[in-house]
C-alpha cells in the first residue's frame, strides 16, 4: 500500500501495489539495460578505431541522450523505493537533504533529457534546413559546449529545490506533495514540458516542410544535374523528419497522463497518490524507447549495433573487442 494513504485499506489495494512496483522495477530495469547496451556499442567502436572527434558531432548527443536515459532508470531506483517501503520514506522525511535529493537527483536525469531533445531538434533542422553551413555551425568544440550547457541548466534547475521546496518534518513525510512547492511545478514541470514539445514540433514542422518541397520537384531533379545530390538530401530530410516525429509521439504519449494529473492537481483539484504515481510510472516508457528511435535511425551507430550483434554469434565480447574493422564515422550528416 502507498505509504501513509490512510483512505484505503492494505487488503484492497496490496495487490495493485505490488504490480505497480513490479512494473516500475521492470521499467527502471530496461532503461539500464537498453541505454547502457547503446553507450557500450558506442564506446567499443570508439576504442577499437579510435575516431577522431571530428566526425561524431552529431552521434554525440545519441550518447549524451542515451546516457542522461540511463540515469533516469538509476536514479529513478533511489527516487521509486520509498513508495513501497514505509520504514525508507520515514528516515527520508526525518532528513531534509536526503528528502530534496530523492527529488533533485531524478529531476537533473529528466532535465537532461528532455534539453538533449531540445538539442537533437535543433541538430536536425541545422542539418536539413541550413545543410550547407551544418559543418560551419555544428562543430564538435561546440557540441561538447552544448551538451555542458545542458547539464549546467538541468543541475541549477533541479538544485534549485534545495532552497525552494516546502519540506516540512514536523509532518514524517517525503513525498511530491509535502516537498515540491505548486510554483515550482508549475515552471520546471509543465513550463519545461511546453518548451521541449514545442521545440520539438516546430523543428519537425520546420524539417517535413523542406521535405514537401524536395518531394514537389522531386520529378525535375532526377532529371536535372546534381539529381543525385537532390535524392540523397531528400532521404536526410526524410529520415530527419521521421525521427522527430517518432520522438514526438512517444514523447506526448509518454508524458500526457502525468501533465494531465499535474495540471489538475495545480487547479486544486484532489487526485488519489496512486493515481499520480501511475502517471509518474509511465513516464519511464520515454527513456526506454527514444534512444533506440534516433540511434537505430543514426545509420553509423545502427551499423555499429549491428556489427556488435554478429560478433556476439561469432564469439564472445572480450574475443571480438580486439577485432580489426573498418574506419566507421559516427557523424549523422
Amino acid at each position: 500500500m502507498t505509504c501513509f494513504d490512510d483512505n484505503v485499506t492494505v487488503s484492497t489495494t496490496y495487490g495493485w501495489d505490488a504490480s505497480r512496483a513490479a512494473f516500475d522495477a521492470v521499467m527502471l530495469f530496461l532503461v539500464m539495460v537498453t541505454n547502457a547496451s547503446i553507450l557500450g556499442v558506442v564506446a567499443r567502436r570508439w576504442c577499437t578505431e579510435g575516431m577522431p572527434l571530428g566526425n561524431v558531432t552529431s552521434s554525440l548527443l545519441v550518447v549524451n541522450l542515451s546516457a542522461a536515459d540511463f540515469l533516469v532508470g538509476f536514479l529513478g531506483v533511489f527516487h521509486f523505493l520509498p513508495r513501497y517501503l514505509c520504514d525508507l520514506e520515514q528516515v527520508l522525511a526525518r532528513h531534509r537533504n536526503l528528502c530534496i535529493l530523492r527529488f533533485a537527483l531524478v529531476l537533473t536525469a529528466h532535465l537532461g533529457s528532455g534539453y538533449t531533445l531540445i538539442a537533437i531538434a535543433a541538430d536536425r533542422y541545422v542539418a536539413v534546413c541550413h545543410a550547407l553551413h551544418y559543418r560551419d555551425w555544428i562543430t564538435p568544440r561546440r557540441s561538447l559546449a552544448l551538451i555542458a550547457g545542458i547539464w549546467v541548466v538541468a543541475l541549477s534547475g533541479a538544485m534549485l529545490l534545495f532552497a525552494w521546496n516546502t519540506f516540512d518534518k514536523v509532518g514524517n513525510r517525503c513525498s511530491e506533495d509535502t516537498v515540491l512547492p505548486l510554483a515550482y511545478t508549475l515552471f520546471v514541470g509543465v513550463f519545461g514540458q511546453v518548451v521541449i514539445l514545442g521545440t520539438i514540433t516546430w523543428a519537425h514542422w520546420a524539417v517535413h516542410r523542406i521535405v514537401l518541397q524536395l518531394r514537389s520537384r522531386g520529378g525535375n531533379s532526377n532529371e536535372a544535374h546534381g539529381g543525385v545530390f537532390a535524392q540523397g538530401e531528400e532521404r536526410v530530410s526524410t529520415r530527419a523528419s521521421r525521427v522527430l516525429a517518432l520522438i514526438l509521439g512517444v514523447y506526448v504519449a509518454s508524458w500526457a497522463p502525468f501533465m494531465i494529473v499535474l495540471i489538475v492537481r495545480t487547479c486544486k483539484v484532489h487526485v488519489p497518490p496512486t493515481v499520480m504515481e501511475t502517471a509518474s510510472s509511465i513516464v519511464n516508457f520515454n527513456y526506454l524507447v527514444n534512444p533506440f528511435i534516433y540511434a537505430y535511425n543514426n545509420r553509423p551507430i545502427q551499423k555499429a549495433i549491428h556489427k556488435c550483434v554478429r560478433s556476439f554469434k561469432r564469439k564472445t565480447w572480450f574475443e571480438s573487442w580486439n577485432e580489426p574493422s573498418h574506419s566507421l564515422s559516427l557523424s549523422n550528416k
